[in-house]
C-alpha cells in the first residue's frame, strides 16, 4: 500500500510539472506574439503620425499646434513621445517639451546606428529594447516626408509593456 501511495504521489507530481511547463510555454509564446503585435502597432502609429504631421504642415498649421497634435496622438496610442527631425537631424516637431525646436537629436537617440540605418535605407528600424537607469526604451526610426522633404520620425515606446514582461519573467524564476 505504501509503495502504491509513493508511486501515486510521483505520478501526480510529474503531471503537475508537465502541466506547469505547458502553461509556461504557452505564456512565452503569447508574450512573443504580443511583442510582434506591439511592433506592428508602433509601425502603424508612426505611419499615421507622419501623415497627420505632413497634412498639418502643408496646411500651414503653426508648429506649436502640430506639437500638440503629436502629444495627443502619442498619449492616445500609449507611446512616450514622437519627434520629427529634418535631414540635418534638427527637431521640427515634438510631442513633449523635453526637446526644443531646432535641437540636434543625436544625444537623445536610444540607438544612433539604427537611426542612421533607417535614414540611409529609407526603411523603418526598431532599436533593440534597452534598459537605461532602470527604465526601458525602444525607439522606432521611421523615414517619412514632410512637405515633400525627407524627414525622420522617432517614436518611443511606452514602458508599461516591458515592465509587465519583466515582472512576468521574474515571477517565473522565483
Amino acid at each position: 500500500m505504501r509503495r502504491f501511495t509513493i508511486r501515486l504521489l510521483i505520478a501526480i507530481s510529474v503531471i503537475v510539472l508537465v502541466f506547469f511547463a505547458a502553461i509556461v510555454a504557452l505564456f512565452y509564446r503569447n508574450i512573443n506574439g504580443a511583442g510582434r503585435i506591439y511592433q506592428s502597432r508602433m509601425l502603424a502609429m508612426a505611419a499615421y503620425i507622419a501623415v497627420v504631421a505632413d497634412r498639418a504642415a502643408r496646411g500651414g498649421m503653426p508648429a506649436d499646434s502640430i506639437d500638440a497634435q503629436l502629444d495627443e496622438l502619442t498619449s492616445a496610442g500609449g507611446f512616450e513621445r514622437a519627434v520629427m527631425v529634418d535631414a540635418e537631424d534638427r527637431v521640427l516637431y515634438k510631442s513633449q517639451s523635453i526637446l526644443g525646436r531646432g535641437d540636434v537629436i543625436g544625444a537623445y537617440l536610444v540607438d544612433s546606428a539604427a537611426f542612421r540605418a533607417a535614414r540611409a535605407g529609407f526603411a523603418p528600424r526598431l532599436s533593440p529594447v534597452k534598459k537605461i537607469e532602470g527604465v526601458y526604451f525602444q525607439s522606432l526610426y521611421y523615414p517619412c516626408t514632410l512637405e515633400g522633404r525627407p524627414c525622420m520620425e522617432i517614436l518611443e515606446s511606452d514602458q508599461h509593456y516591458y515592465i509587465a514582461l519583466e515582472r512576468f519573467q521574474t515571477s517565473l524564476t522565483v
